[in-house]
């Protein structure tokens, strides 16, 4: 049998040099060594870089942004939109931009863009009537000057908005003539305004005076015997029960006919008219028709609708009415749209002064009264200024024209809701004794 042969340990054969010549050994080639590279250097030359004028450091940006496949738009928009994926470097750069902690502040950039000349349309460009405009969105518009003032009108409205929203559920401006579901039958549960006229008197007073504001001016120009005497004087007049010996059918009043019977004559698109029979009106004379405002109705067993959620008139809530209190409110819950008014209603060198505007009333009064109209036109329920002129009015023995051509201007309300609050005051004060 033959022996297995005996493979020879390859480890214990010594490598000649004969043996490299022929058989020699290839190691694997070595890669170059990186070049070192700190933190936010450039991958190119970036001493090149330094040395070159700001146009060409434009120019070497905006061409390495274009080998990117970007356009400027794309590149900016990519740079600052929200997104989870921004790496360290990105994200430390646009915070330190947007915080204003760089020397270049965002507005400094927003500014060059609405100044920019390449940003405005032309003349004959169809867009050129389109700055701040308020038929077309933002996102509409090509250029960067009407684009960004479109825009700036589209925040400040939505602020405006906000503010009057806030504005109109203030409870302290939100007044309700009388109680929920209150009802004038036959003349039950109905205390006359001059059943109790020095009560009346005191808060007529005080709510007329007020519009003169913190310096005391007389926003009517009556004295203490003055106004008492036109309180006096409204208490003073006929019954109504007199008119039955008239002939109301053939009269027209404010263009609406006038039936026959007693009461008050109460607008029926008014929810605060007051529907009440037999009972004493204040005014110059009860014969004076045109006294009383708008078209009649059925008063016997009427009923008022029922009132929104408001604060109830109280005597507290008139002692409290003053221009100034009021100017400060409208000033906290809304600071743009009151600086916005006080820009229209002052020059700029009058601002914060306390100077009448062309012998009128001072600009701060202005802007409230103007103010409280345009909140009361956008909810009927904000009505503290309204029904503070309304009684102011009715101490003056103003006809009920004056209450008709207020009400549609926003400046006061009807006749009959004044005369519930005061009615409401009046039992306030009954109540009391």
């Amino acid at each position: 049998m033959q022996a297995a042969k005996t493979i020879p340990d390859i480890r214990a054969i010594s490598y000649s040099p004969i043996m490299a010549k022929e058989f020699p050994v290839k190691h694997p080639a070595k890669a170059p060594r990186p070049k070192a590279t700190r933190p936010g250097q450039y991958p190119f030359d970036e001493s090149q870089i330094k040395n070159q004028t700001s146009s060409q450091k434009l120019d070497t940006i905006l061409k390495l942004i274009e080998c990117c496949g970007w356009s400027l738009g794309e590149f900016l928009h990519q740079l600052f939109r929200p997104n989870d994926s921004w790496t360290t470097t990105q994200s430390a750069r646009v915070a330190s931009f947007l915080c204003g902690t760089s020397k270049i502040k965002p507005l400094d950039i927003v500014k060059l863009w609405y100044g920019n000349r390449q940003g405005r349309p032309s003349s004959g460009d169809p867009e050129s009537k389109d700055y701040f405009s308020v038929s077309k969105r933002s996102s509409e518009l090509r250029y960067a000057r009407t684009a960004l003032s479109t825009w700036a009108l589209e925040i400040v409205g939505k602020r405006m908005t906000r503010e009057a929203d806030r504005a109109v559920q203030d409870p302290g401006l939100r007044l309700r003539a009388s109680e929920k579901d209150s009802t004038f039958e036959n003349g039950k549960d109905l205390i006359d305004v001059g059943v109790l006229v020095e009560n009346v008197d005191d808060v007529i007073s005080h709510v007329a005076r007020a519009f003169g504001g913190s310096q005391g001016e007389d926003y009517l120009d009556w004295t203490d015997e003055d106004m008492e005497d036109s309180i006096n004087e409204r208490t003073l007049c006929e019954d109504f029960d007199d008119f039955e010996n008239e002939d109301l059918e053939t009269q027209d009043i404010m263009g609406k006919p006038i039936s026959r019977g007693g009461g008050v004559f109460a607008d029926s698109r008014d929810n605060n008219a007051v529907m009440m029979q037999n009972f004493t009106v204040p005014g110059s004379s009860c014969r004076d028709a045109s006294f009383f405002p708008g078209a009649t109705m059925n008063l016997i067993g009427a009923k008022r609708p029922a009132a929104s959620s408001k604060t109830l008139v109280s005597w507290s809530a008139m002692a409290d009415f003053s221009i100034p209190s009021l100017k400060k409110k409208y000033r906290m819950m809304a600071p743009t749209t009151w600086h916005l008014l006080e820009i229209l209603a002052t020059k700029e060198s009058q601002l914060g002064s306390s100077d009448k505007i062309a012998g009128c009333l001072p600009g701060e009064k202005l802007c409230t009264s103007v103010f409280s109209e345009l909140m009361y036109c956008r909810d009927r329920d904000c009505n503290l200024l309204p029904l503070c002129r309304s009684i102011s009015l009715f101490s003056g023995t103003a006809r009920s024209t004056l209450f008709h051509v207020g009400e549609h201007l926003g400046q006061c309300v009807p006749y009959s809701t004044a005369h519930t609050a005061l009615q409401t005051l009046a039992v306030e004060k009954f109540a009391e004794t």
